[in-house]
């Protein structure tokens, strides 16, 4: 399993915790000094585990979406060390889906589920019509 070696502190970002871990990499957590509020860092581990193809399609589709009300914005691309690629994220407030479907017993109240199927079709929209598609 992939361990990044972050430390504590990278610079003006401070990690705070872990949020999600998966085949590319993990997620963090972390409070941005400079503009002081939290975001969220993906750090990947390039050369083992993601080509570096992946890594250049999501840095240049979320670069040309950025701004959209229902899709998160890119703030930062660094590396942090020969290995690690770190992509700063805006952090969204508010559980993810998976959270809200286990709450409830994977059954959403019908006005709940519209309101978030519409905020989804709405960004799926957007990147169709700038050009991509969404797997």
């Amino acid at each position: 399993m992939f361990e990044p070696r972050l430390p504590h502190a990278f610079g003006q970002y401070e990690l705070l915790e872990e949020l999600a871990r998966g085949g590319m990499g993990v997620v963090y957590l972390a409070h941005d000094a400079e503009a002081r509020c939290d975001v969220a860092l993906k750090v990947l581990d390039c050369p083992a585990h993601v080509p570096v193809r992946v890594v250049k399609r999501e840095i240049a589709l979320s670069s040309a979406v950025g701004g959209h009300a229902n899709l998160a914005s890119l703030l930062d691309v660094f590396a942090a060390s020969r290995r690690e690629l770190v992509i700063v994220w805006e952090k969204i407030e508010g559980p993810d889906l998976l959270e809200l479907l286990n709450e409830t017993g994977s059954a959403l109240p019908e006005g709940r589920a519209a309101f978030l199927a519409a905020q989804l079709l709405r960004a799926v929209a957007f990147l169709h019509t700038s050009g991509f598609a969404h797997r």
